[in-house]
């Protein structure tokens, strides 16, 4: 899962010439968190890539408010389209990317230790994700989830699930609408190659908003000691 993560790119190496629309609206947090302002891309191909800031919580069109009483910040690729949430999104195809410099997960056994988990090659992780439109009186406001899977490899060791990341070549093919099998693909994607370390507890609080959060706490014993 992800519930926290890392809006600051400090390079985006691949990537620099596909996601350049950012909205001027996303101030960018080092601690993003369930229900805050992000920025998602989304169109049908890489030539009408747009970036949109959106709730960080998915808001089904059929919500008679822009909010929800239930966590919807990720989506299992196991039951997307099976939830009443995600249906409309998932069977109209409406898909995004959901950019990062990293994120924050915290180990579920031992110690219970944050750690931060990126590319340090590229500076830029890509989520799968899912947006919907949501329709007030006056207004049309976007929301977007992350889609999860079971974790592999580094994340693993961490958690039971991850977002599904997603090379230049996948994103591509995520975003074509007539994409064959989209659970069986996003199942089957390349794994994104991801170092992790220790990180200090603050992260937890999402009130704490600085780079000092991605800082490295070595002395700090953890799984991969």
């Amino acid at each position: 899962m992800c519930g926290r993560y890392n809006e600051h790119l400090p390079k985006m190496h691949g990537w620099s010439n596909v996601l350049t629309d950012w909205p001027e609206e996303v101030e960018g947090r080092f601690n993003a968190y369930p229900t805050s302002t992000v920025t998602a891309f989304a169109g049908e191909n890489f030539n009408t890539l747009r970036g949109h800031a959106m709730r960080w919580q998915l808001v089904p069109s059929w919500a008679p408010e822009f909010s929800v009483k239930f966590p919807t910040h990720n989506a299992r690729l196991e039951t997307v389209e099976e939830r009443p949430t995600f249906k409309n999104a998932w069977v109209r195809a409406q898909r995004c990317l959901i950019p990062m410099a990293g994120f924050y997960e915290r180990q579920q056994s031992g110690a219970k230790q944050w750690h931060y988990i990126h590319d340090a090659h590229t500076g830029c992780l890509v989520v799968a994700g899912l947006y919907e439109r949501w329709h007030g009186q006056n207004e049309v406001r976007h929301s977007c989830t992350m889609i999860t899977k079971p974790s592999t490899s580094v994340i693993a060791q961490l958690h039971h699930r991850s977002p599904v990341l997603l090379t230049k070549k996948a994103a591509q093919s995520w975003l074509n609408s007539d994409l064959n099998d989209p659970i069986g693909f996003l199942s089957s994607v390349d794994d994104v190659p991801v170092t992790a370390y220790p990180i200090s507890s603050r992260v937890g609080n999402a009130k704490n908003n600085d780079a000092k959060l991605i800082h490295e706490e070595p002395k700090i014993k953890t799984l991969f000691d």
